[in-house]
């Protein structure tokens, strides 16, 4: 499986998690909040790979939740010790 994140249009957290829940299969049990998106992402299959682009804009409005964002995607690549999901500007 692969998918395309284009955060590019995000200017707040709750905008974040719903492109996040328009582009992946989170399930209905996504909390929307970045603990719950460390649980569905660590569920994802072997071979999955996740592209996030544009995320300069929501960075410069949300810097400390980025951020954030960035170590849990930095946590699953270690956690599987590949890079599956890249963070593009």
């Amino acid at each position: 499986m692969e998918f395309t994140v284009d955060l590019s249009g995000a200017y707040s957290a709750d905008e974040i998690h719903d492109v996040l829940e328009e582009t992946l299969p989170l399930g209905e049990y996504y909390g929307r909040n970045l603990d719950a998106l460390y649980d569905c992402l660590s569920e994802f299959p072997a071979g999955t790979r996740l592209l996030v682009t544009g995320i300069s804009v929501p960075e410069a409005v949300m810097g400390k939740y980025i951020k954030n964002f960035r170590k849990l995607c930095a946590r699953l690549n270690e956690e599987r010790k590949t890079d599956w999901i890249v963070i593009e500007a």
